[in-house]
């Protein structure tokens, strides 16, 4: 007979109601076990399929190896689609096995870094197996099996397009987004020179403890150089929508009040309806290079005017101005602008190597003026912003000749707003390069245009935190949206030799920057650039004016950029200086050790 999973055997030569039973536990086991790798078929996850002896409760933790080749505890994220709380056992009850019994899939979702997808090595499960009747949520017992099981990561499951370097941001799932890819106006320069983007991100990023991550990632065999990275918070009215035109400005501008054409050809095709701004997608509009659209525009009322608010009314609602340097207001036109509004994105996705020009628009008005405008196209969608006419003039028709291949969701015309928002600049907190031998801090890199650069290509990525809680509160009836600026450049990998040596090349003039972190505590990073052969000498002094230390002590050093550091480890908080002489150079900055 049975009694809770416990089966009483009776001989009948010893049986008596005090002795000659013999307990019999049926145990559990693995029959057959298999582990996929993580990432198979492109899936954030990896499959776990096991046949049992009998049922049994399974108690599994996950790891993974980090940079350092050390295994480290790591959450599952979800077991079967299902969110887990990776704080208790992960548990499978009655996995009984018997000849008609099927194999047990369990598919794990784990929490891994952004650096695993794109160079992650290893992951591995660790799997208790206990008897059915001996729950491990409610006690450790000892009559268990444990086992590990190591699989790789294929690196094939992060979103990954192709085209410039890519931004990703960890969302509020906790997963990681694809958010687009920038320096993407590349080819309306020299290959090498440096060039500044700016775009408004497309995820809502999740917030942890004031502060958010950002990635860089190189998907293809490219360099990437980033000089500067910058990250704004960009306040504006609920009834608005905020936009980066496409020579860098931050413009609002009223959804309800845009004018959608009222007749738009695609070569012969009429797709007005497709391309609606109201009700845009009624069919995928796809469009190839050497295509040609029109579109025609009338206006509300029979007088071709647009519904207006002069700026300085416009004024009038805009929160006071935060004190801190870091926040700041555009300056606003005396005409506000009439802007061609569009949704792009390339036609498949990913594509590599796509770095043309998106095309030619040329805008008339109804006075007859016309006016050109180049523009770009993002791998993944965003709007694509024409700044044309000003508020005396309105477009009456407009010509496309296309560069490359498209997908448009919507276009339109819009009254373009440079003022009525706020924008305060978040710290960059940390700036990590990491490749799979080893992490180091760029933070220094990024925090000014100064020739020093943070690179990255396939093998490697950067990760960047930016420190949020210091940012003012949000206007009552505002919303925020995130913008980046990134200055730098890109070259592609079968040329990487020539243009990296071009983008490198000596500074024009003596340069002393700022220190950074600043204020620090222990220690702080200075660059220097010389644009000559040059004897140097670099000293710190306390605040009144005694030497500290020499950080450079009267080196010959070649033209070139330099980065030299101070560690303050053994030395008071306080106001330092620092000087360097290089020939006839002199500066001195100030700094302070704040401990």
């Amino acid at each position: 007979m049975s009694y809770h999973g416990v089966y009483d055997i009776f001989t009948i030569e010893n049986w008596t109601m005090s002795r000659g039973i013999r307990k019999y536990h049926p145990f559990c086991d693995i029959h057959s076990e298999v582990l996929e790798n993580y990432c198979s078929d492109s899936l954030d996850l990896m499959k776990f399929k096991a046949t049992f002896t009998n049922d049994c409760w399974l108690y599994i933790t996950a790891s993974r190896k980090n940079i350092a080749g050390n295994w480290e505890s790591i959450n599952i994220k979800e077991l079967n689609d299902s969110p887990v709380n990776s704080a208790f056992a992960i548990k499978w009850q009655y996995a009984g096995w018997n000849q008609a019994s099927s194999d047990l899939f369990i598919d794990l979702q784990l929490d891994l870094p952004v650096e695993d997808y794109v160079l992650g090595d290893s992951v591995a499960l660790t799997v208790r197996i206990y008897p059915e009747y001996s729950n491990p949520t409610f006690y450790y017992n000892n009559e268990h099996i444990e086992k590990t099981y190591k699989s790789y990561i294929t690196k094939s499951c992060l979103p990954r397009s192709g085209g410039c370097p890519f931004i990703y941001v960890k969302n509020n799932n906790d997963d990681y987004e694809a958010d687009n890819n920038i320096l993407h106006r590349m080819e309306f320069s020299e290959p090498s020179v440096n060039i500044t983007d700016k775009y408004k991100l497309r995820t809502e990023p999740k917030i942890e403890n004031g502060a958010m991550e950002l990635y860089l990632v190189e998907n293809e065999n490219d360099l990437a150089f980033i000089d500067q990275f910058k990250l704004y918070a960009v306040d504006y009215p609920v009834d608005k929508k905020m936009g980066i035109t496409e020579d860098n400005k931050i413009v609002i501008y009223d959804s309800v009040s845009v004018i959608a054409s009222d007749s738009v050809m695609l070569n012969a095709a009429n797709i007005t309806s497709n391309v609606n701004y109201f009700n845009p997608g009624v069919s995928l509009t796809n469009g190839y290079k050497t295509d040609s659209l029109y579109a025609h525009f009338s206006y509300p009322d029979g007088d071709k005017k647009l519904k207006r608010t002069k700026n300085k009314k416009q004024n009038s609602t805009v929160p006071e101005r935060s004190k801190s340097k870091e926040s700041f207001m555009s300056v606003p036109d005396v005409n506000l602008p009439l802007g061609f509004i569009t949704n792009l994105r390339n036609l498949q996705y990913p594509i590599a190597g796509t770095k043309d020009t998106a095309g030619y628009l040329t805008a008339t008005s109804i006075y007859s003026n016309t006016v050109s405008k180049i523009f770009a196209r993002r791998e993944l969608e965003s709007v694509v912003i024409l700044p044309l006419f000003n508020d005396t003039d309105l477009v009456d028709h407009l010509n496309i000749q296309w560069q490359s291949d498209f997908r448009m969701k919507y276009l339109g015309m819009a009254t373009l707003d440079y003022t009525n928002y706020v924008v305060n600049e978040a710290m960059l907190k940390e700036g990590l390069l990491i490749d799979t031998l080893q992490q180091s801090n760029v933070t220094s890199n990024l925090v000014e245009i100064d020739g020093n650069y943070g690179e990255f290509n396939a093998s490697s990525l950067i990760k960047m935190s930016f420190e949020l809680s210091g940012l003012p509160a949000l206007p009552e009836d505002y919303k925020r949206e995130y913008v980046i600026e990134v200055t730098g450049n890109y070259i592609n990998g079968g040329n990487m030799q020539d243009s990296k040596k071009s983008i490198q090349e000596l500074p024009l003039v003596f340069r002393l920057s700022q220190n950074y972190p600043n204020p620090f505590n222990p220690i702080t990073k200075i660059n220097y650039e010389l644009p000559k052969n040059s004897v140097v000498k670099i000293v710190i002094y306390d605040i009144l004016g005694r030497e500290v230390t020499k950080l450079v002590n009267n080196e010959l050093k070649q033209a070139g950029r330099y980065s030299v550091e101070f560690d303050g480890k053994n030395y008071a908080s306080g106001v330092y200086f620092y000087r360097i002489e290089a020939g006839s150079f002199v500066q001195a900055k100030k700094m302070v050790l704040l401990k």
